[in-house]
């Protein structure tokens, strides 16, 4: 059995001028060479494709100022692309479509550097990442907690103003004492999870105990992120499009995005893990989670209800709950959930249309009941039974997805770092939002 990973992310910042320069060089390198594998691998497609064999024995002999297994996972992450498109093609022909989806085929100036477990060095609180004989080695700070992990893979990334690590861990193996019994996970109940996009998620047991994960929070940030995009827009359209000012946006938009991305990553993993607790407490050893991928195909839903259904994370906070359901023992499975919402759960009636606002009134037996815990029981009932209002909601607890103290409005316009109203000048930068 393969060994439990995670990934932890290592911000670096302040960094050395040369090791910059040194990080901003690889990445560039490894830009080069992913854009000649590109090429390689579209010349050949005229007849035989490349394998990863093949590429991986173009790029020897040291072209290239990377470490050697640097050069190959470009390799193995350009092959993997090129399955990724074929199945994805291969998906649209099944559902009779032209198949839309490109093979890789754009050169980009950077890309991301990998080191793999045999290539990573640790000395003493330092992380050493060879590059190759004629490039000096990357050498950077390890945090504390990661001095006696045993690490498999390190990759450098840029996140708008700094560089990054991200560690692939290795964890333990967890002890025997604290290893459920065989008959004990056996024994555990199914539960129901209903994805939505102003609660982040509903939960109901086999028994009928629910939990419904508030997520407006989240919705606040990414308005409040399209607004200062909208700002920033406003301002880069007076612009010439390249110039000085026009980069000097581009990079506090970027700030912006990167930002409300580590606050949506965390909102996500506190959302995630208060569903798996409430999942362990309830010995629930399944997650029938409900299939919302193509929520957003054929349908016009309105220009507002558009954006707030495109920039919906839910197969990040879904597979969240994948990973932190599996280290606790449970496994999730895609459960549809057509007509989950407006059928009642506890007789049956399935409803015209949805249900307005947070409350399910059944018109048929009169039950008042939450929306969403509603359809999460809805969800469990068809995992277990096969069909719906098999399960009922007896009683339902109200989380909070994250607690991230926002700004008032007195705050902000009281603090240095203000930002003025659009048509002054000032530019939305010193957004206590957009700063880092």
């Amino acid at each position: 059995m393969a060994a439990a990973v995670s990934v932890q992310l290592v911000p670096l910042r302040r960094l050395a001028p040369v090791t910059a320069l040194l990080c901003e060089a690889l990445r560039r390198e490894a830009g080069r060479c992913w854009s000649e594998l590109v090429a390689l691998h579209v010349a050949s497609r005229g007849g035989k494709w490349l394998t990863e064999r093949e590429l991986k024995a173009l790029s020897k002999g040291g072209r290239f100022r990377l470490h050697s297994q640097s050069v190959q996972a470009l390799a193995e992450k350009l092959i993997a692309n090129v399955d990724t498109a074929r199945t994805n093609r291969t998906q649209e022909q099944e559902a009779g479509a032209e198949p839309t989806t490109r093979f890789p085929y754009r050169e980009k100036p950077y890309q991301t550097v990998t080191w793999k477990g045999q290539a990573v060095r640790v000395e003493g609180e330092r992380l050493v990442l060879p590059n190759g004989r004629t490039q000096a080695d990357l050498v950077l700070p390890l945090p504390a907690r990661f001095h006696g992990a045993d690490i498999r893979q390190v990759e450098l990334l840029w996140r708008a103003d700094h560089y990054q690590m991200a560690l692939t861990i290795a964890e333990p193996p967890p002890k025997p004492d604290e290893q459920p019994a065989p008959d004990e996970r056996a024994a555990g109940q199914v539960a129901g999870v209903d994805l939505g996009e102003v609660n982040l998620a509903a939960v109901c047991t086999q028994d009928g105990q629910a939990l419904v994960v508030n997520g407006r929070l989240l919705r606040h940030l990414k308005q409040l992120r399209n607004k200062r995009h909208a700002a920033y827009a406003e301002r880069q359209a007076r612009c010439k499009k390249g110039s000085r000012r026009w980069k000097q946006l581009q990079r506090q938009k970027s700030r912006t995005s990167a930002k409300l991305y580590r606050q949506q990553r965390n909102i996500l993993h506190q959302a995630s893990r208060k569903v798996i607790d409430f999942a362990e407490a309830h010995s629930v050893n399944e997650l029938a989670i409900g299939d919302v991928r193509d929520i957003a195909d054929g349908v016009a839903k309105g220009r507002h209800a558009n954006q707030k259904i495109s920039q919906w994370p839910h197969g990040q906070f879904r597979r969240y709950l994948k990973e932190k359901g599996e280290r606790r023992g449970m496994r999730s499975t895609l459960t549809g959930e057509a007509y989950s919402t407006r059928t009642c759960s506890c007789c049956g009636h399935c409803h015209p249309s949805a249900p307005r606002g947070r409350v399910f009134r059944c018109s048929g037996c009169g039950t008042t009941i939450h929306r969403d815990a509603n359809g999460a029981a809805n969800i469990c009932s068809k995992q277990v039974y096969g069909r719906y209002a098999a399960v009922q909601v007896k009683h339902t607890m109200h989380r909070q997805a994250a607690a991230v103290r926002v700004p008032t409005r007195a705050k902000v316009a009281g603090s240095k770092r203000a930002v003025s109203p659009p048509g002054d000048g000032t530019p939305p930068e010193a957004s206590p939002f957009t700063g880092r």
